[in-house]
């Protein structure tokens, strides 16, 4: 069966061919809108594409970008927390702890403070993208931004294959609309 044809199933397709939500599948779209930047071809830049959606997925995307912008200053601070901790291990060794003990605690510290908050933007962020990624929607855009890995027929996420969910775009970036690139 084409991936890049519409379900047969008899359940409603995805916008723009149908009503539902590309994002959850389960509600119809309404004039809400997010957006995805994803690779045009292998280091040809990036493209914003945006695209309908149910307000739900418009509060999640929003809400995704909060959440990626409340851990920044966690990872941040993890980030250069770590190489200073290593430097000057004062603090732990005040608390009785050797230079070693010290070392591998702070290195352990910084690590969560890093790594926690990053597995929760991923987790958020998979979560959203699911059904998106999996969609007909998704890998018509992809074939048309993307010949030549359609043609070599890679899988449908492959590794190099980057792209992020967006509330709104960035104020550099140039918006394609979905429909636009469906048709051309």
């Amino acid at each position: 069966m084409d991936s890049t044809a519409p379900p047969r199933d008899g359940s409603p397709a995805p916008w723009p061919d149908g009503t539902r939500c590309p994002l959850c599948l389960a509600h119809d779209v309404s004039a809400a809108a997010f957006h995805f930047e994803i690779e045009k071809a292998a280091g040809a830049g990036m493209v914003t594409v945006r695209c309908r959606c149910c307000d739900a997925c418009r509060r999640r995307v929003i809400d995704l970008g909060r959440l990626r912008a409340a851990v920044l200053p966690l990872v941040v601070l993890g980030t250069v927390a770590w190489p200073l901790s290593v430097v000057s291990s004062l603090p732990m060794r005040m608390l009785g702890l050797e230079r070693l003990e010290s070392a591998v605690l702070t290195t352990l510290l910084c690590a969560l403070l890093v790594g926690v908050p990053l597995l929760f933007v991923d987790r958020a962020n998979r979560a959203l993208r699911r059904n998106l990624e999996t969609s007909w929607l998704f890998r018509r855009l992809r074939a048309r931004l993307q010949p030549a890995a359609s043609a070599a027929k890679e899988p449908d996420h492959a590794p190099n294959d980057h792209w992020k969910v967006l509330a709104d775009p960035p104020s550099s970036a140039v918006v394609v609309e979905a429909t636009d690139l469906l048709r051309s």
